[in-house]
């Protein structure tokens, strides 16, 4: 019996020595190291590597995207300038316009004080007539004009009729069709008579007549202000000089002054 247990042991021994068993290592993480292998676990992992993608990825889209959006900002901008004249253009076009119309601006009236016997004398005076050569309807609310008599072949004596106010009793806004006329007086200031010798000096290019003056009219169309929208105001500037024969026939009014005195707003 001893035999055959050493002989079953030798035979087991002989078995193990042809077909070896493999040997295993083993390893063995302690303290720190388990949070280290965790560490190195979660960066080597795929979600977080895509997390890491995403991040890229948007940043660069965003840097590709900010100059196109701020491309389209502006080109919307730009369309919005470009309407925006559009319509100017189109409200220039089709707007009021009233212009002083030369044929049908009278004779100034000058007959002098010793000419006028009667009770009720006629101050030196001119009719002007002002023309909407525009589209649509304009309505005049300040018409101020005024004859001056000065010495300068250049300029008039005066300009403060320019930057006066407009009236305290404003015109009853009055509409003043397409080609239609509105019609106003202009009267002698600061005198409202000429004597004898004042028709001659005229007549003669000593002394120099003026018609001075500025029409405020609104159109039909309106413009926004702040939170409402009011019609706008144009202005009408006109500085004429008188010229007649010695004798005061074929007298004609010509432009004359500066000439930022005769243009329209």
């Amino acid at each position: 019996m001893a035999q055959n247990k050493n002989g079953g042991a030798n035979y087991d021994n002989a078995a193990n020595e042809q077909n070896p068993i493999p040997e295993r290592s083993v390893t063995v993480n302690c303290g720190d190291d388990n949070e280290t292998g965790k560490k190195g676990q979660q960066e080597d992992s795929p979600a977080t590597s895509y997390k890491r993608d995403y991040s890229a990825w948007g940043f660069w889209f965003n840097v590709i995207l900010t100059p196109i959006t701020l491309l389209v900002a502006g080109a919307a901008v730009w369309q919005a300038i470009a309407a925006n004249s559009s319509a100017q253009a189109i409200i220039r076009s089709e707007r009021a316009w009233l212009l002083p119309d030369g044929e049908k601006i009278g004779m100034p009236i000058l007959r002098p004080i010793e000419q006028q016997p009667q009770p009720q004398k006629t101050p030196a005076q001119c009719k002007i007539a002002l023309k909407n050569s525009g589209n649509t309807p304009a309505s005049a609310i300040d018409l101020q004009f005024e004859l001056q008599l000065g010495d300068s072949t250049k300029e008039p004596p005066s300009f403060d009729i320019y930057t006066r106010k407009a009236a305290k009793d404003p015109l009853t806004p009055f509409p003043i069709g397409q080609d239609d006329h509105g019609y106003t007086v202009a009267f002698l200031t600061t005198q409202e008579y000429i004597s004898d010798a004042d028709q001659e000096d005229i007549w003669n290019g000593k002394r120099i007549l003026w018609l001075c003056g500025i029409a405020r009219y609104h159109d039909v169309f309106r413009q926004k202000r702040l939170f409402r929208r009011k019609p706008e105001e144009h202005l009408t500037f006109i500085c004429l000089r008188y010229i007649s024969a010695s004798d005061g026939t074929n007298g004609q009014w010509f432009l004359g002054g500066p000439s930022g005195y005769n243009r329209a707003t």
